[in-house]
């Protein structure tokens, strides 16, 4: 699954190696972001007919626009990229509405409950394959959310966890956020998405930290070789451990 990553790149960077052209946006390094907080993304701009990109914010857990509540966000923070096409949740999303999360690395744990820290070899972005939604609340709020594509862990991964999320390639992003439904057949789609990640990235064990949401800050990405031991940070640590898991309900994708 995908539940916890950083965006520690400056709008400039964003902004250039995207071609975003809008107007600048105050942006400050986020190191622990998670499930239900907003998360930059980027999309197509005139509904998807051209390749003009815009960004802003959507909320990280999708509400299908038929969910009378947003409690259904909370359990839809992944969507698996073997089935996306055909659930009800996320199907027309997927469709119609894609979008593109820009980040510099996530986490995940392995079964020993151990952080790591997966980013890419040359430091550049992660561009993570996400769908979008517009809801309407009972009180006529629009509340704008998404969620992250997972799929089949490749292999440097698997000994970690089972999923990792879908990295688009730089040559897939024309494809992924351009064309609605009717321009963009779904077997393209399932192509980009079904594919092993050609993305170089590495990993190196961190701090249990990362696992309290309320850390953020540039010690969570270091590797644990390169720390002092320090018993009572250690001791502190894994107290913080249970804090990962306040989703539970969270489905692992």
């Amino acid at each position: 699954m995908c539940g916890r990553f950083a965006l520690i790149h400056s709008w400039d960077e964003i902004r250039q190696f995207y071609k975003i052209d809008i107007q600048p946006m105050n942006l400050r390094p986020r190191y622990n972001i998670a499930p239900s907080q907003p998360i930059l993304s980027i999309t197509s701009s005139n509904d998807g007919l051209n390749e003009n990109y815009t960004a802003g914010y959507f909320r990280w857990g999708l509400i299908p626009g038929w969910a009378k509540d947003d409690s259904i966000g909370t359990r839809l923070i992944n969507a698996r990229a073997e089935t996306v096409h055909e659930k009800s949740s996320f199907r027309d999303a997927y469709r119609k509405r894609r979008c593109l999360i820009p980040i510099s690395g996530f986490y995940e744990w392995n079964e020993a409950k151990q952080p790591f820290w997966i980013t890419s070899t040359n430091s550049g972005f992660l561009s993570l394959a996400g769908i979008w939604e517009s809801w309407i609340s009972s009180s006529g709020e629009q509340v704008k959310t998404c969620a992250i594509l997972t799929t089949k862990a490749n292999k440097d991964l698997s000994e970690i966890h089972s999923r990792m999320p879908v990295i688009l390639s730089d040559s897939d992003i024309k494809n992924w956020l351009t064309g609605s439904y009717v321009g963009t057949k779904l077997s393209i789609l399932n192509d980009i998405v079904l594919a092993p990640t050609g993305e170089a990235i590495t990993k190196w064990q961190i701090s249990k930290k990362v696992n309290s949401v309320s850390n953020d800050n540039d010690t969570l990405i270091r590797s644990v070789n390169d720390m002092v031991s320090d018993p009572v940070t250690a001791e502190k640590e894994d107290s913080a451990q249970g804090n990962l898991f306040k989703y539970s309900n969270v489905d692992k994708s």
